[in-house]
């Protein structure tokens, strides 16, 4: 194999400081957070043919001013139609406790809340396994999902 790398710049200028990434067959989204005082969940679209980044749907969760404790604690997949987030300490500050899920439909660019994952956790995984989401954290969950 023959190529090289190249830099797609970040969306930083959408705010966003950190985040995880899903390619959905056309553009990449990035679930991540903004890097001010008040910090809030954000969404960024990239367009590979344009190579240009875009704001996605405002993100339904409350800000946090818990910055310190948010970072590699939000983690995302793919379904085929929809990007599944675990928002981590987004919209909760450092409460260990139930943590927000969302799921994002890039076509309508429109978020829709999901039942709360009993945990929290830092630098979990989340994986989508054909009707279901896994998620890995302080233990193995499941969120079994219809329509995808």
């Amino acid at each position: 194999v023959s190529a090289a790398w190249s830099r797609i710049e970040p969306p930083d200028q959408l705010g966003i400081f950190l985040g995880s990434l899903v390619w959905t067959g056309r553009e990449l989204l990035r679930f991540g957070l903004s890097s001010s005082d008040n910090t809030v969940a954000l969404a960024a679209v990239y367009n590979p043919a344009t190579a240009r980044w875009r704001r996605g749907a405002e993100v339904p969760l409350p800000p946090t001013d818990a910055f310190n404790g948010t970072p590699g604690s939000q983690s995302v997949a793919w379904t085929g139609d929809q990007l599944i987030a675990f928002a981590g300490a987004l919209g909760q500050g450092m409460d260990p406790g139930p943590t927000a899920m969302l799921a994002y439909d890039a076509q309508a660019d429109r978020w829709q809340r999901l039942p709360d994952a009993p945990t929290s956790g830092y630098h979990p995984d989340l994986v989508w396994a054909g009707d279901r989401v896994l998620l890995r954290a302080d233990r193995l969950y499941e969120l079994p999902l219809t329509g995808g």
